[in-house]
């Protein structure tokens, strides 16, 4: 099951919970308050890979390694 983050209206914490996708906009209780006025948070995943370890000059204007070929499916001039 996928990791959601939520926010508190009422005493503004954050926190995770581990839901059904079904039950991602339902407003789980605050851990830390008890209030049940939360809202889900967007966040966005972090990924690590060949290129994230280099310059950011190293990356070809697609966001792949720069130099490395085969970027976009064989699709990109880079």
């Amino acid at each position: 099951m996928p990791l959601y983050e939520y926010a508190c209206r009422s005493c503004t914490k954050s926190f995770e919970e581990i839901r059904k996708y079904e039950e991602r906009l339902s407003a789980p209780a605050c851990p830390e308050c008890g209030s049940p006025e939360t809202v889900l948070r967007l966040s966005v995943p972090g990924f690590v890979g060949a290129g994230s370890a280099g310059r950011s000059g190293d990356l070809a204007p697609c966001g792949m390694p720069a130099g490395q070929g085969g970027c976009c499916g064989g699709q990109c001039m880079h």
